[in-house]
């Protein structure tokens, strides 16, 4: 799995959870700068930068603008993996490329996918200079499109402000921390997700695409899940094929760090093409609203020894006060 791949495979796992609105309407905006990363915005009064990922919350409302810096080779390798169709074959529906008004190159995708919150529309923006890629992505309830709420020409002209400076912005700490992690390295962040690796390292230097990965993914929003199991099932479903016989290996209710929520285990083959793959799966519900979700995935030969790790990594989350 090379850069572009990895980074597609970190969003994907987020973009299931990435429930982001915008406010509707004129408003005063301010320039900030987005923690651990160069990238600034210009962001409407209200907004106040999020804690459990890189970018800007609007607790009364919810809506949010989340956004990811990785290395400069990362934008070419976008424009020629077909990005649109990548969306499109991961569960996206309406896929439209298109432009923005902006002197830089970039890609900008609009589309929409389904949410525990409702069908949400996704307005996506990447774009780079010499030393940086920069992905921010905004989603909108799509009722608020079709009644006129929120106007697709107000998100574009906020993410038009992006801009990668020379500074990189202090870091916030994780919201959680892991008691253990045995042989997995912490690797990074992007997306507001977290990815541990056996090597440490993002993306590896070859392509694999059974690599050994496990993702802590904060929500970024509030939604009340009524539902455990079966958006835990929807999630995973943006990523394997888990409706053929015996996908699912595992399922049930779990209390990790005094939190309920809902475990999965699945063996099947992901979505685009791989090797057979097993996954385990928790989403646990916070105590202030919304979730967290943490996913292990390797490939089918490895997950004998993999799977016990994956869920001991689970069982050792805490909430940072």
């Amino acid at each position: 799995m090379n850069r572009s791949a990895s980074a597609r495979r970190v969003w994907r796992m987020t973009g299931a959870l990435a429930l982001l609105t915008v406010i509707a309407g004129a408003a005063t905006a301010r320039t900030q700068h987005v923690p651990s990363t160069r990238i600034s915005i210009d962001v409407p009064e209200g907004y106040e930068a999020a804690k459990p990922f890189a970018g800007f919350i609007n607790a009364t409302t919810g809506s949010s603008i989340v956004i990811a810096e990785m290395p400069a080779e990362a934008f070419t390798q976008f424009k020629g993996a077909d990005f649109a169709g990548k969306l499109a074959s991961s569960g996206f529906a309406n896929v439209v490329p298109g432009k923005l008004n902006v002197a830089a190159d970039h890609i900008y995708i609009t589309a929409e996918q389904a949410s525990p919150a409702g069908a949400v529309s996704k307005f996506l923006l990447i774009f780079a200079d010499a030393q940086a890629t920069a992905m921010l992505t905004v989603n909108v309830l799509k009722a608020d499109i079709t009644s006129g709420k929120t106007k697709p020409a107000d998100v574009e002209a906020i993410l038009a402000t992006a801009r990668l400076g020379t500074e990189v912005a202090k870091a916030l700490p994780a919201p959680f921390t892991l008691g253990y992690t045995g042989t997995f390295k912490a690797a990074g962040s992007m997306g507001g997700a977290y990815l541990y690796s056996l090597d440490g390292k993002l993306a590896p230097e070859k392509p694999d695409a059974g690599r050994a990965v496990f993702v802590v993914a904060p929500s970024i929003n509030k939604v009340d899940l009524s539902d455990l199991a079966t958006t835990s099932k929807t999630a995973l479903t943006s990523m394997f094929d888990i409706d053929g016989p015996g996908a699912i290996t595992k399922q049930g209710t779990v209390t990790i760090a005094g939190l309920d929520g809902y475990e999965i285990e699945i063996k099947a083959p992901p979505k685009k093409q791989g090797p057979e793959a097993v996954a385990y799966q928790v989403i646990l519900k916070m105590p202030d609203g919304g979730f967290m979700r943490m996913v292990g995935t390797v490939n089918a030969a490895d997950g004998d020894s993999l799977m016990p790790e994956f869920r001991k990594i689970a069982a050792s989350f805490q909430i940072v006060p």
